[in-house]
């Protein structure tokens, strides 16, 4: 409903949008539905995400047309390498007998691939640019809480391995340096024709998950997101 409130009120304001980053993630939460009644972790770092593009589509196409180009980044991480399962169906995703940080964390991560490999087949041949980068490790507060919830071993595992790297963290800035390549590089996105990649730190194109080569992935990430959003009413 936060996304809907926001994209109604730019539409207002704005009337196209030339670069649309989708930043926003978290990691390490405990087990827990949205207002909307979605997974947590899957609504915060995809679906609102995806909720957003969909209502801001238009603009972002009609910019693509009268400038020659619009780009669209999703921040992703290299722990979508780690996904073990796709998991298209909502009893599934939302039950907490099958929630375990990581897992859910790398999976959300992996659908932000998905998510710009499909608006490149949707609409790349109208100059939009839809890209994944993994910022490299950054230190930000994405696992804050981690200590103070009961996790499972293996996550346990995963966390400590993070936090022992604390003293190789990027900075924030350095982290951001792959997503304003592919927001804002346009000349070289466009020479190069980089659209539906998958990108590390700084701006190499990297491969990502296999799943990511699944075009019915894709498109069943894709439909199953529309399915959530017009059962709710969106």
């Amino acid at each position: 409903a936060s996304v809907a409130a926001f994209t109604g009120q730019f539409k207002e304001d704005f009337k196209q949008l030339d670069i649309f980053v989708c930043n926003a993630g978290i990691g390490g939460s405990d087990f827990s539905l949205s207002l909307d009644g979605i997974e947590t972790t899957f609504a915060t770092n995809h679906l609102g995400h995806f909720k957003m593009y969909k209502d801001l589509e238009d603009l972002i196409v009609k910019s693509a047309q009268e400038n020659g180009m619009a780009t669209v980044v999703a921040v992703s991480s290299a722990a979508n390498l780690d996904t073990s399962e796709v998991i298209l169906d909502l009893e599934k995703l939302n039950d907490p007998n099958n929630f375990a940080v990581y897992p859910y964390y790398a999976f959300s991560k992996l659908c932000n691939i998905l998510f710009v490999q499909e608006i490149n087949s949707r609409v790349g041949s109208q100059n939009v640019y839809a890209n994944a980068a993994h910022p490299g490790v950054v230190a930000t507060n994405i696992f804050t809480g981690v200590q103070n919830r009961v996790i499972s071993q293996f996550d346990k595992l995963c966390i400590s391995f993070v936090k022992a790297l604390f003293t190789l963290y990027w900075t924030s800035e350095d982290g951001a340096r792959t997503q304003f390549y592919l927001a804002a590089a346009w000349p070289e996105l466009k020479s190069k024709e980089l659209k539906g990649g998958y990108f590390h730190p700084v701006a190499e194109k990297a491969t990502p998950h296999h799943f990511t080569g699944n075009v019915t992935l894709q498109k069943g990430l894709w439909e199953f997101s529309e399915k959530l959003l017009a059962e709710r009413g969106f």
